[in-house]
């Protein structure tokens, strides 16, 4: 299972994020099953539709495909055997502000956690293996409303200030 989370105060949870995986040690000719139920088949990255593959073929023992998640989704590829390695590898979005990391967890074992964009070669063992990569960015909200409404209450404060010297003196006058 591959999975995507995205956290902090000014993460993009509509924001699809790029990920290859690549199975290696399988034999040639295996088609793999991949169930995209949580995820979107044919997403829109960045103006172009894209397609997250319903079905991975081993050629050479080797596959690889890309595929495009946003918040909370997950796809799951299933049939790999004990013997399969895997690495699943995140496009970089350090240029965007979010920092990554992830959690591998195998049934009945402990997990294994990261701070980086790629899980390293991992053999799929005798349990099922769960990826979860995590996307954070967080900052400071800017309200701006002090910076945009300060000029407009100096000046208020001002002109009342002219009106109350503009009365005093000339009811002074007046008597």
């Amino acid at each position: 299972t591959l999975e995507k989370q995205v956290t902090g105060n000014q993460g993009d949870r509509d924001k699809y994020f790029t990920f290859t995986v690549e199975i290696t040690g399988a034999v040639a000719g295996t088609v793999y099953t991949v169930d995209r139920t949580n995820a979107d088949a044919n997403p829109t990255v960045d103006g172009e539709a894209k397609t997250n593959l319903a079905t991975l073929t081993a050629t050479d023992g080797t596959v690889t495909a890309t595929y495009y998640l946003k918040d909370d989704q997950s796809i799951v590829i299933q049939g790999l055997t004990s013997d399969t390695k895997y690495t699943i590898t995140e496009t970089s979005c350090a240029d965007d502000g979010y920092t990554t990391s992830y959690v591998l967890t195998k049934t009945g074992s402990e997990p294994i956690t990261g701070n980086s964009i790629s899980t390293n070669e991992q053999t799929i063992g005798d349990a099922n293996n769960a990826v979860t990569f995590t996307n954070a960015k967080n900052g400071t909200v800017p309200t701006g409303v002090l910076l945009e409404t300060a000029p407009y209450i100096i000046l208020g404060v001002v002109v009342i200030a002219g009106f109350v010297v503009l009365f005093a003196t000339r009811r002074r006058r007046s008597r």
